[in-house]
């Protein structure tokens, strides 16, 4: 009887202890991590914690990239996909990423090495729930006098079924400390 009755709390314990929740977007208004202001909205929206598997895609993407692998990068992409640069360009399509950065890869040899991902998600102006990761990563390349480029990059990756729809990025140079 104490064995029977010691499997059963035993199996209650990891009953109670396991995420039964399988609708992200149950999950993700469960946990309310902060609060954004919609683009044309007035008010701020609770900003929760987002789809943990976009950083999945995100780190296949971001290794793609580093080994100039286009197929697996128009694999994980919208083919509507947006690109908001640091200058203020916009790429818009996937056929128009890929080409900008086929150009780019043969004149320069670009890494990132990922620092932080946060998934969250927050509700759109329709009310829909969208999905994004906000990441950091350091950036290297060289430039055409040969001098080694070093900056720290920002993006909010936006995702839908599955597949990169948007990058916002945002750099800054990387901070060197000087003796004193």
């Amino acid at each position: 009887m104490k064995k029977q009755t010691v499997l059963m709390i035993c199996g209650l314990l990891l009953v109670g202890c396991t995420n039964t929740t399988t609708d992200t977007k149950d999950a993700a208004e469960a946990i309310e991590i902060g609060s954004g202001l919609e683009q044309g909205a007035t008010e701020m929206t609770p900003v929760f914690a987002g789809d943990m598997s976009n950083q999945d895609v995100w780190k296949k993407f971001v290794q793609a990239a580093n080994d100039e692998n286009l197929e697996i990068m128009t694999e994980l992409e919208a083919d509507d996909i947006e690109i908001h640069g640091f200058g203020g360009e916009v790429i818009k399509g996937s056929k128009n990423h890929i080409d900008y950065c086929r150009e780019w890869f043969k004149a320069s040899d670009p890494n990132w090495q990922i620092r932080l991902m946060i998934a969250n998600a927050g509700k759109n102006k329709d009310g829909s729930l969208d999905q994004w990761l906000t990441t950091s990563a350091d950036y290297t390349d060289t430039d055409e006098n040969g001098k080694e480029v070093l900056e720290q990059h920002m993006y909010d990756v936006n995702f839908e079924n599955g597949k990169i729809k948007k990058i916002v990025a945002y750099t800054k140079k990387k901070s060197v400390e000087t003796p004193e």
